[in-house]
């Protein structure tokens, strides 16, 4: 019996080592974003490529980043602003490319993130009652 266990934990310990140590795939075909034409960037996402970019490079050091990258954090969020869905967007989209879980869980982060007082005084701009609303809509 002692030979049996001397001999199966290192294997077993190995194999266990490996399973954890082994990189999550992605598929292949992920398209970066940013590649897409203005016009369908802006339908998917609202914004234009440029306040995009500055909005990814603003929230950087509030969102965290293990396994996902901001950008892909933020668009996804973005994304689903949009469009206010998770399942079209994610059966459509080969640039987001993560599970609906994983996506609800970006769009936390991201909107903690614009929670931030210094994001959410630079970014997010409320209308103050029904004046200011109309006010708006006539510009």
């Amino acid at each position: 019996m002692d030979e049996f266990l001397a001999n199966f934990i290192p294997e077993f310990v190995e194999a266990a080592e490996a399973a954890v140590a082994a990189p999550r795939r992605r598929a292949a075909w992920r398209v970066n974003p940013m590649d897409v034409g203005d016009a369908d960037f802006k339908k998917s996402y609202r914004l234009s490529k440029a306040l995009a970019a500055d909005l990814i490079n603003a929230l950087d050091p509030l969102v965290a980043t293990h396994s996902i990258d901001i950008k892909t954090k933020v668009l996804c969020s973005l994304n689903h602003f949009a469009t206010g869905c998770y399942q079209t967007s994610i059966a459509k989209s080969n640039s987001i490319n993560l599970s609906q879980p994983t996506v609800s869980r970006c769009i936390g982060e991201v909107v903690d993130a614009l929670n931030h007082p210094s994001i959410e005084n630079r970014w997010i701009l409320c209308q103050d009652g029904l004046y200011a609303r109309v006010n708006t809509t006539n510009k």
